[in-house]
């Protein structure tokens, strides 16, 4: 877990990978591109105020209060968080929330998993609405702030913090599946549980959308159009082929132009 600094105050990131990509919330980071970052002290509860690192935001996701960024430089000895590959914990399951609460302390509390919600809606700054799948865990204590990640009994992310009520000690978190949509995209969080993300062939699949996009708008076709006819896959990727060719559109030729 890392304490995050911007002018606009402070949140809580996770390290998710090797290569020192850290999961946050959207709301943590709008308005910055780059950001500051500290580790936790070894010998207290507070940063190590010795070591500042920075890190770039490099994906966000307002509706599900998701933000990915990406350090410049990863400090030895530190090992990225597991994400849960079960289900949903079980009713009454005890789970931990560790976070900073609006501090720059690291704060630990445990509370007991209470139901899964498919669709939650919330506000953040009064204004941003956000819609996500979540987990609501009752708190012994009610936190001051949301952020951090909730933690299972073998110590997995099983959800991100996102918001806490107003009137009960009810704290909701986006799911570990969300999570895994967010990091790695919908098919591949469909097709395995995705423990390791090659982030070079993610890139390349933003690319290769990307491309598509403006393929699609040289053939005077709106990219829904193509992806919203067709239920499965193969049948999307057919009927753009097809369109294409009745234009004389070839995706490679175009992308390389």
């Amino acid at each position: 877990l890392v304490l995050i600094v911007t002018p606009g105050g402070v949140g809580s990131g996770v390290v998710v990978d090797d290569q020192g990509h850290v999961l946050s919330n959207w709301r943590t980071v709008n308005g910055f591109r780059r950001v500051n970052v500290w580790f936790k002290a070894r010998s207290s509860s507070g940063a190590d105020l010795s070591s500042q690192y920075t890190a770039e935001v490099v994906r966000a996701n307002r509706s599900s209060d998701l933000a990915l960024l990406k350090l410049d430089s990863v400090p030895e000895g530190v090992e990225p968080i597991a994400l849960s590959e079960g289900e949903n914990p079980e009713r009454g399951e005890v789970v931990y929330l560790v976070g900073h609460f609006g501090t720059s302390s690291w704060r630990y509390a445990p509370g007991r998993f209470v139901n899964f919600k498919d669709r939650h809606t919330w506000l953040t700054g009064g204004r941003y609405v956000h819609k996500a799948a979540v987990l609501r865990t009752r708190m012994d204590a009610r936190p001051a702030s949301p952020g951090g990640v909730m933690l299972n009994g073998q110590l997995e992310m099983v959800g991100l913090n996102a918001q806490v009520a107003k009137r009960s000690p009810d704290v909701y978190a986006v799911n570990a599946r969300s999570i895994r949509t967010f990091l790695v995209g919908e098919v591949a969080a469909k097709a395995a549980s995705a423990v390791t993300v090659d982030w070079s062939i993610a890139r390349e699949l933003v690319d290769a959308v990307a491309k598509l996009r403006d393929v699609c708008k040289r053939a005077g076709l709106t990219y829904q159009h193509v992806f919203m006819r067709e239920k499965t896959e193969a049948g999307r990727e057919a009927s753009l082929l097809k369109i294409l060719s009745e234009r004389g559109l070839h995706p490679k030729s175009s992308a390389d132009q």
